[in-house]
């Protein structure tokens, strides 16, 4: 197993040295992964595969599309909790928090536009920080904000006992399934070649972590980060811990 990462300027052919490894020999079917941030992304990269005369076995996608299919593999699919279903669970726990007394910090704004957002982001954010609802509890007791990260707190556990209780996940809990099958099943992925991972500039803790379970699954992982190796640019300098953070995570890259 290899981890490599591919270090290069902006427009300095990072991009095309994966295609062509993902292209590989021509008229295999051997799984292939390409991970990108976003659909724009996603759809670029392929119709640039195609340009090239396409691939057998090449999926690209998202972190969360990579996720699904690694759980499929586990005999876990599961389904990604729709975005209106997902405000349903937060206001049905904010209402029943609510009425228990346990938001009096928050209660002056509970029914303003946007609250139901911005509650429903910071939650997000904290997974994938790869924060546990115990953890921003613990968190509100040691430090001056104490009353609105307990209560942040509240409403995150109740979240996640909501979402527990249907057979759907939300999209950053996938990323904990999935890490969790690739541990539990050492050879999941025994049969890819490659993994690449492109058009990142920073990664979340979540994320990192994903990379570290990939690179003891794949014969080859390949991250692609704008830079070089001393980030002398002054252009260069935000990707510097982005490298940093990444090295630490793949120690053996």
């Amino acid at each position: 197993m290899t981890t490599t990462i591919l270090l290069a300027p902006a427009a300095g052919g990072k991009t095309q040295r994966l295609v062509e490894l993902l292209i590989g020999e021509a008229g295999s079917i051997r799984p292939r992964w390409a991970v990108l941030p976003d659909r724009t992304q996603v759809t670029a990269l392929r119709r640039r595969i195609a340009d090239m005369g396409g691939a057998l076995g090449v999926s690209v996608g998202t972190f969360g599309d990579l996720f699904q299919e690694i759980l499929a593999r586990a005999g876990r699919p599961v389904a990604v909790t729709p975005e209106p279903a997902r405000q349903r669970l937060l206001r049905l726990g904010l209402r029943q928090l609510e009425a228990e007394g346990q938001l009096p910090f928050y209660r002056p704004i509970l029914r303003t536009p946007g609250f139901l957002e911005v509650v429903g982001e910071a939650i997000a954010e904290m997974k994938r920080a790869r924060l546990e609802p115990h953890a921003v509890s613990d968190l509100a007791s040691s430090l001056a904000r104490g009353p609105e990260l307990a209560e942040m707190g509240r409403i995150f556990t109740d979240f996640e006992t909501r979402l527990a209780g249907i057979p759907w996940t939300d999209r950053e809990g996938l990323n904990a399934l999935a890490i969790e099958a690739l541990r539990e099943h050492p050879g999941l992925l025994a049969d890819m070649p490659l993994i690449a991972v492109d058009g990142f500039d920073s990664f979340e803790a979540a994320q990192l972590e994903a990379l570290a379970a990939l690179a003891g699954q794949v014969e080859r992982l390949i991250v692609a980060l704008p830079g070089t190796l001393a980030m002398e640019r002054a252009a260069y300098r935000r990707f510097a811990k982005a490298l940093a953070r990444l090295r630490q995570a793949l120690p053996d890259a």
